[in-house]
């Protein structure tokens, strides 16, 4: 559950309004946006959305008042999905960047790699790299660290089971254990 924070506005600057998005996001806010719209007599205007926790609302409401004149907010608590989410550090050949990757499972969805945009920068602009080979390089590497989760993962699931088959007959029939050893004690099994 979230809670959605919007106020118009027609004559806030836009100084104004940046100033009151960077306070809001130093509030702890988890989206911040905003949007072109006509207000009544046509008069062009913004709407200031902000997302946060519900916790948050009070100290998001007090920064919307406090820095952008506001004469009043209007909020909604939604319910959202999201996705699974870890963020790992990756090395390159241009340095350490820090990756977002999300995951669904129950859907079949992912990973999905979302580097941090400001280590990119700063690997670019040390590098003279552009930014989409920094992001690039990030996204590889990211790639091996998920495969490796998957690999771990996979012999988890498999090789964390007990295979010993009691002494029973299993009558000639074939058990396929994709290719992996299994010490069944020295019994013949009929495999």
């Amino acid at each position: 559950t979230v809670v959605l924070i919007e106020s118009n506005f027609d004559d806030a600057t836009g100084e104004q309004l940046g100033f009151a998005i960077e306070q809001l996001w130093q509030a702890g806010a988890l989206d911040v946006f905003t949007t072109a719209i006509s207000m009544k007599k046509n008069r062009p205007g913004v709407l200031l959305s902000v997302i946060g926790n519900p916790a948050q609302r009070r100290k998001l409401e007090e920064c919307v008042f406090r820095h952008t004149g506001s004469l009043g907010v209007r909020r909604t608590l939604l319910q959202r999905s999201k996705m699974q989410r870890r963020i790992v550090e990756v090395s390159t050949r241009l340095g350490k960047i820090q990756v977002k990757v999300a995951w669904e499972e129950s859907m079949g969805i992912g990973p999905r790699f979302a580097p941090e945009f400001e280590d990119c920068k700063r690997l670019a602009r040390a590098a003279d790299e552009s930014l989409e080979v920094v992001y690039r390089l990030a996204i590889e590497a990211a790639e091996r660290i998920a495969e490796e989760w998957q690999s771990e993962q996979t012999a988890h699931n498999h090789g964390g089971h007990d295979h010993d088959h009691g002494g029973h007959d299993h009558g000639g029939h074939s058990h396929d254990h994709g290719g992996h050893s299994h010490d069944h004690d020295g019994h013949d099994h009929g495999h």
